[in-house]
């Protein structure tokens, strides 16, 4: 069993949503919270919310797509902290468009977030957690929609793909070098939250047509297997899947039924190939 008690956690997108469970869950269990998110306000209540009896609460304002940010995050942490055990590299944002809708914009914006939030949070923290000599545990957020295509989420599905990728190869370089830290994979399916209202914090730079937009909340539906949780149930996946010293954490149920089938696709054509 992992014991939680005085460990740093750095949870980014951590004012609401899977981000704000995740440190709740936490500091009940006596860990110290750095807390970053791009909404000031919202991180300001949240962290209020979170403070209690010998658990220290860190909110730090930042915009994961800007590497310095999550520089100055990292620099925030260990200067007041010293050490991190737990880096979930967590925020996000979503879009329900089809690819033929989707605009140049609508990439960079996504992208920026939930791609380029992980590679800055990996790079920031990782060689300080090594060099802590710490165990230590980076868990970056992706998705089901990040193992299986969905229709209308192509972008989102897009940065989710390359998060899983990045998170596998990097838990075997770790692995290789006999590293102190390990990472974990989470892929959540449909929860509920309010990703679906994304578009609040799009930078004016990365506006698109009025026009395109889909204030919808996004929903895997069938392909990725569908199903709806709330955000306390994912955070509840992650303790025990970190108690568990698991790799991948996903979502009880039928959830993978889309991640299965793509994969037996993928057998079935490799199987049938003709030979050289």
């Amino acid at each position: 069993m992992y014991d939680f008690k005085g460990k740093v956690a750095v949870i980014t997108g951590g004012a609401s949503g899977i981000g704000f469970a995740l440190a709740d869950r936490l500091a009940g269990l006596g860990c110290h919270i750095a807390l970053a998110d791009v909404e000031a306000a919202a991180l300001s209540e949240a962290a209020e919310r979170l403070r209690r009896p010998g658990t220290e609460v860190l909110p730090v304002p930042t915009d994961v797509a800007a590497e310095r940010d999550v520089l100055g995050l990292a620099d925030a942490v260990f200067n007041r902290f010293g050490h991190v055990h737990l880096l979930f590299n967590n925020a996000g944002v979503a879009l329900i468009k089809s690819l033929a809708e989707t605009e140049i914009n609508d990439w960079k914006w996504l992208l920026g977030v939930n791609l380029w939030g992980v590679i800055h949070g990996i790079s920031a923290f990782l060689p300080r957690m090594e060099q802590q000599g710490q165990e230590a545990r980076i868990i970056n957020t992706a998705s089901i929609g990040g193992l299986a295509a969905v229709p209308e989420i192509g972008a989102y599905g897009a940065s989710k793909h390359a998060v899983a990728a990045i998170t596998e190869t990097l838990q075997k370089e770790l692995a290789h070098t006999g590293s102190n830290v390990k990472t974990a994979l989470l892929c959540p399916s449909y929860v509920n939250t309010r990703i679906g209202a994304s578009e609040r914090n799009r930078p004016e730079r990365y506006k698109t047509r009025p026009s395109t937009a889909t204030p919808r909340n996004p929903h895997p539906g069938p392909a990725a297997g569908g199903g709806g949780f709330e955000a306390g149930d994912v955070a509840d996946w992650v303790i025990e899947g970190i108690h568990a010293d698991r790799f991948y954490i996903f979502p009880p149920g039928p959830q993978l039924r889309g991640v299965e089938k793509r994969f037996r696709n993928i057998l079935r054509a490799a199987a049938s190939r003709p030979e050289p």
